[in-house]
């Protein structure tokens, strides 16, 4: 795929290696494509899997251990060579294929985009508290109360409108529908992915709303994840949206202080005042 130094927004690889992307146009609009993704790996000079059609392999200049690249027609052939070479050698592939494609495309998201033309979206709930202790997703009744939304210079609140479950879940279902009319690049929070994301994905399961919060029509997908900041680990349930990307603050922050160490709270509030943004 022949990129002429256009904007990509958004990038995902579905389960048969179509890539699928969105790339800014003129006037702020999105535009919708789809590219082949030819999937590659690095093989060290212990892989001696068989030939395979699909495949070719090339031997790369230098001495390093990862001597060949191997190059793949789909990825149903890739994920099949990569299969037979690991049980022989050594194998590196970049994941996730969404790098993949950037890499083997000399793309980068967000090329040429000033900040402005970025089209951002801040996110924050309001929960309820059935017994006065923090809420708590798992409870019947400690409900999402309110949605902020923030695009650009305008908010959107979507407010609860029944304190029932049918209400609650057309507050769910219209932040799929808002999330999809706006189409962000960027969704963005503070401490987003262990309150505000997991607080809405246990209430969508509960209610069976589909967490549609991702591009061409796609689903968040949630994983386990950690973050290493200095000497301490950060295990919080990671956020994936197809086609965009999530930005959390509260880890964000915690990465400013190791060079600082000036930060007493990650905490919204105290971070707010320590950058100036209020007193």
């Amino acid at each position: 795929m022949n990129m002429v130094r256009e904007s990509l927004c958004g990038v995902w690889v579905d389960d048969a290696g179509l890539v699928h992307l969105s790339v800014a146009g003129a006037g702020g609009t999105r535009e919708t494509r789809t590219a082949a993704l030819k999937p590659f790996a690095w093989l060290n000079e212990q892989v001696t899997a068989p030939a395979m059609d699909g495949v070719t392999v090339e031997t790369l200049k230098g001495e390093g251990p990862f001597n060949r690249l191997a190059h793949a027609e789909t990825l149903e052939i890739f994920e099949g060579f990569a299969k037979t070479a690991k049980e022989t050698g050594g194998v590196d592939a970049v994941r996730p294929l969404e790098s993949q494609f950037l890499l083997q495309n000399r793309e980068r998201l967000f090329r040429d985009l000033s900040f402005t033309q970025l089209r951002r979206c801040q996110l924050d709930i309001e929960t309820a508290s059935s017994d006065g202790e923090f809420s708590d997703a798992t409870k019947t009744d400690d409900r999402v109360l309110a949605i902020g939304l923030r695009f650009g210079e305008r908010n959107r609140m979507l407010v609860l409108e029944e304190v029932s479950a049918a209400g609650e879940k057309r507050l769910l279902e219209e932040l799929n529908a808002v999330l999809a009319e706006e189409d962000p690049d960027v969704i963005e929070g503070h401490n987003i992915f262990k309150f505000d994301f997991d607080y809405l994905r246990q209430r969508a399961k509960k209610l069976k709303v589909p967490c549609a919060w991702g591009r061409f029509g796609q689903k968040a997908t949630f994983r386990n994840s950690r973050l290493k900041v200095a000497e301490r680990w950060i295990d919080f349930p990671r956020c994936d949206l197809p086609g965009r990307t999530v930005i959390d603050t509260y880890l964000l922050v915690q990465q400013y202080d190791i060079t600082t160490r000036e930060l007493t709270s990650y905490g919204l509030k105290d971070v707010a005042v320590y950058f100036g943004i209020t007193d």
